[in-house]
């Protein structure tokens, strides 16, 4: 029996959604609900697939280690054509990079000479230990300009504003659940 396009690209969704709930079950021991999982469609399942693999590598020793057994771990997952497609969209490479940069904030802003090219390579977005990072540098009186021009860019306009009023304790408190908040 030959499967039209429809039938292809519910099998396929169906497919991705396994490799994340599968991702979800290994790597952070959650279980979405069968409701959960029926929210969810081929994009969505990618994007947080894609968010939880930067979360799994910002924590990992060898990000280059742990990148390749990711990879093989979601090719295992799925048919051979189809790991080949997802990987392409998944672009390790760019995870790899934006790690890279949440782990190194001071480095790569001294760096940088314009701070908004590293907008588009975190994906306009920060974890709560990235906020808490440039809250620290941005109280030590550290590339100020460059934390409020990265944030601004990035629609944090309230920490922005935070930043540039000297109030940072929201940002800098302790909790229990600090790196796992990231997720």
């Amino acid at each position: 029996m030959k499967m039209n396009e429809d039938d292809i690209r519910k099998y396929k969704t169906q497919e991705i959604i396994m490799v994340y709930k599968d991702f979800l079950k290994d790597y952070f021991k959650e279980d979405l609900s069968q409701k959960e999982l029926s929210e969810f469609n081929a994009q969505r399942a990618i994007l947080s697939l894609m968010a939880d693999i930067e979360g799994v590598l910002i924590k990992a020793d060898d990000i280059v280690q742990k990148s390749r057994e990711i990879t093989l771990y979601i090719t295992s997952k799925i048919s051979w054509w189809d790991a080949i497609e997802l990987t392409e969209i998944i672009n390790m490479a760019k995870i790899i990079e934006s790690v890279e940069i949440r782990r190194n904030w001071e480095t790569v802003l001294r760096k940088v000479r314009n701070s908004r090219v590293l907008s588009h390579k975190i994906g306009y977005c920060f974890y709560d230990s990235d906020i808490k990072k440039l809250a620290q540098l941005h109280k030590a009186n550290k590339f100020r300009k460059k934390i409020e021009e990265l944030l601004m860019d990035c629609n944090f306009h309230k920490e922005c504003g935070d930043f540039s009023e000297g109030n940072y304790d929201e940002y800098l408190r302790e909790t229990d659940t600090d790196d796992s908040s990231d997720r």
